[in-house]
């Protein structure tokens, strides 16, 4: 018994050990990015200055979040196609948002720091098409060798989006931005 009690305590020591956990400098993102309040016809973008900001239809800032070097390459690892990734690693290297302390730069950000996002029209347009490519790219690897259906992992992260509601119209929670993308990607 008294073996079986050690064993049990040694697993969970060793299982807690491998996973550090956070401080609270350093939240999990997508526990960031669910206190965000969210305009339906808006986004949550990430700036090129490291700031996470709710913006609403009017491209205004309804909520922010300065992230940490960590926290920014998480938001663009976990949530945008890889095809992205270089150019994000690059527009992000070396910025920390926490740094960004002028009120006036977190809520009336330069177009350089938060471009606006394209036309709606066209950018759902672009959306649309990039969502149709990339799930008719998933659905000619899902039936796989043997022809079995193979579920597609996060299906939200492959929806284009120019705002919220097109990421609740397919079951998705959020349209997340980063740096210079033309349209969002859905969380």
């Amino acid at each position: 018994m008294k073996y079986q009690i050690l064993s049990i305590l040694s697993v969970l020591f060793a299982a807690t050990s491998a996973n550090p956990a956070r401080t609270t400098n350093q939240q999990d993102i997508s526990s960031i990015i669910n206190t965000l309040p969210q305009d339906p016809n808006g986004i949550i973008q990430l700036g090129t200055d490291g700031v996470l900001r709710s913006l609403d239809s009017e491209n205004q800032v309804m909520a922010y979040f300065p992230l940490d070097g960590q926290q920014i390459s998480d938001f663009n690892t976990n949530f945008f196609p890889a095809s992205q990734q270089a150019s994000l690693t690059q527009t992000y290297q070396g910025v920390d948002g926490r740094s960004v302390t002028d009120n006036n730069q977190i809520y009336n950000p330069s177009q350089d720091t938060l471009p606006v996002m394209q036309a709606s029209a066209s950018a759902s347009a672009s959306a649309m098409a990039m969502s149709m490519s990339m799930s008719m790219g998933q659905n000619a690897q899902a039936t796989g060798l043997a022809g079995g259906r193979v579920p597609v992992p996060d299906t939200c992260a492959n929806v284009g989006c120019t705002s919220h509601n097109t990421c609740y119209q397919t079951g998705c929670s959020s349209c997340l931005r980063s740096g210079n993308m033309a349209v969002g990607f859905c969380h």
